[in-house]
């Protein structure tokens, strides 16, 4: 089954909101699903003193909409904001966001729990297993007034294979693969790569400071270097030159 989803502001009545869309096959049955997760997001960040995740309002066939938000900026916009070599570092204000979203990802893996039809099992048992964030990507990560908002918990998708539950290494890896490969082409320049080690460090910290487990480089690296191929496996040509790209200034800069 193909699918496909996206994110964007869209106006209606004249405010601006997060509307998903779907386009693929069955679209109502995901749509049910992605509305139940949503909406249990939201509700366990009314709890959280960490992160807010919309309330969804409304779906349709191919639409959930959410709650108007505004005066946000995206993750990748504000590391470069905080980062760049030519206006000065503001190491301190990235350190408390990096360890507020640790703190964030580890009380959703500790508290979401599905109805039995979304424990879609990945079927590996690499690492601890819990019902996954999913697309916890830069662009999924808002920052308002140093607050995080996290929105788009998609379901997951590699290798044509959909689940929503597995290892915690996958939402772990999938993060670090987004935080080093996947700036768009403006900031590359004036990303400081060696912070960003720092910055995920701190992430990573956060994240199992108060973790029944023990964080494993060797599992974390084995789900990195699978997103990576499966993610190079389905590029597209631009996609692939921003890699490229991007994989040529890291050389450079080190």
């Amino acid at each position: 089954m193909k699918s496909y989803s996206d994110v964007r502001v869209v106006v209606e009545f004249g405010k601006k909101i997060f509307k998903k869309r779907y386009f693929f096959e069955n679209s109502k049955s995901v749509i049910d699903k992605e509305y139940v997760k949503s909406l249990k997001l939201h509700y366990l960040s009314n709890d959280s003193t960490m992160y807010y995740y919309p309330k969804p309002l409304s779906k349709s066939d191919y639409f959930i909409t959410y709650e108007f938000l505004d005066d946000f900026i995206q993750l990748d916009e504000y590391i470069f904001k905080n980062l760049n070599l030519f206006k000065g570092i503001n190491f301190l204000k990235l350190e408390l966001i990096f360890k507020k979203l640790g703190n964030s990802l580890f009380e959703i893996h500790k508290s979401l729990i599905l109805p039995n039809f979304e424990k879609l099992d990945d079927n590996i048992s690499l690492g601890k297993k819990v019902f996954l964030y999913g697309d916890l990507g830069l662009s999924n990560i808002l920052i308002k007034s140093e607050k995080i908002i996290l929105i788009d918990s998609s379901r997951n998708t590699l290798n044509k294979t959909i689940y929503t539950y597995g290892s915690i290494y996958f939402d772990l890896a999938y993060f670090k693969f987004q935080l080093f490969n996947l700036y768009p082409l403006k900031y590359l320049f004036f990303i400081n790569t060696n912070i960003l080690n720092n910055l995920f460090d701190i992430f990573i910290d956060s994240y199992f400071v108060n973790s029944d487990v023990d964080f494993d480089f060797k599992i974390l690296n084995l789900y990195y270097e699978h997103i990576k191929l499966s993610y190079i496996s389905n590029l597209k040509l631009d996609l692939s030159i921003k890699n490229l790209i991007w994989r040529l200034i890291l050389k450079w800069k080190k």
